[in-house]
Order: C-alpha cells, then sequence, then structure tokens
C-alpha cells in the first residue's frame, strides 16, 4: 500500500470545501488578517513554533505517533497543501521513496491534517508560524508528548 495517495479533483474540492466551511479558511501573509482560521465550536490551542530550527526535526515523529494514536492502521486521512497538489496519507505506513511529500512544519505554505470527519484538525500557518490542534482529542495526544517546536501558546479557546 503506498502513504501518500494523490486526490483526484473531486476529492480535492471536497476536502477544500469542507475546511473552508467548517473554519472560514481566509488564507493572508498580513498578521491583522490572522489567524487565517475562525474555530467557534471546537476547543482549539494555537501554538508559536520556537526559532531554533533544530527542534523541527523531531515534529516529524511527534506528529506520525500522535496521528498513529488517533487513526485506524487502514485509514488515511487528508493531507493539504494550500494551492498545490494534496494526498490522502496514512500515519501507519512508511513514507517509501515520497519522504514529506507535506511536511509538518509550515515553510512557506499553509500544511493541514485531519480525517474524512474533520473530527480534528492540525493546521500549520506558514507566515505566523505557527500551529494549530483543534478538538480536546488531539490536543491532549501533542501535549503528553509535546515536541520542541512548540513554544508558547498564542490562543486558545
Amino acid at each position: 500500500m503506498e502513504n501518500w495517495i494523490e486526490l483526484t479533483q473531486t476529492e480535492y474540492d471536497q476536502a477544500w470545501e469542507l475546511f473552508y466551511n467548517r473554519f472560514k479558511f481566509k488564507p493572508s501573509d498580513s498578521p491583522e488578517n490572522w489567524p487565517s482560521i475562525q474555530v467557534i465550536d471546537d476547543q482549539y490551542v494555537t501554538f508559536a513554533l520556537s526559532d531554533t530550527w533544530d527542534n523541527a526535526e523531531n515534529l516529524d515523529e511527534y506528529c506520525v505517533n500522535v496521528f498513529q494514536s488517533l487513526v485506524a492502521k487502514e485509514e488515511y486521512i487528508y493531507a493539504l497543501d494550500w494551492q498545490h497538489d494534496c494526498f490522502w496519507y496514512n500515519p501507519h505506513l512508511p513514507n517509501g521513496d515520497r519522504e514529506w511529500t507535506i511536511p509538518f512544519y509550515p515553510d512557506g505554505d499553509y500544511y493541514i491534517f485531519f480525517p474524512k470527519d474533520l473530527k480534528w484538525c492540525y493546521f500549520s500557518h506558514p507566515w505566523e508560524r505557527s500551529v494549530t490542534l483543534i478538538i480536546n482529542e488531539l490536543i491532549l495526544a501533542f501535549i503528553k508528548q509535546k515536541p520542541l517546536i512548540f513554544d508558547e501558546i498564542i490562543r486558545r479557546g
């Protein structure tokens, strides 16, 4: 089985529609327009990312471990890269030759991971240099194994 499967155009449109509708996503590189999403009825926490690049290397491992704890072995989740190809991703499968097709660290684009039912969401913001964890189950899983790159809390709700 392949770990990264490119979304069809229909799947791509459905994933983005689901995300835009739920979080009123408004991409922006201007601080006055951040956080770029509205989390209304869900618990969330937004962490600033530390300036130490060395701390970024453990982020992949933490994300994979957390996602594995939340996702069944055969389940794929959405892995979205704003205005680029998007994929189905299974954290239980090895990456193979694709490495990190969509990374967890926001290095210039919004990277978003969530299951088909959007019961939780990992949202990384490239210009704010932040990660927002949405839904208590995801928050608790990350806090239990908090990556070193997660710095201070910027927002919570």
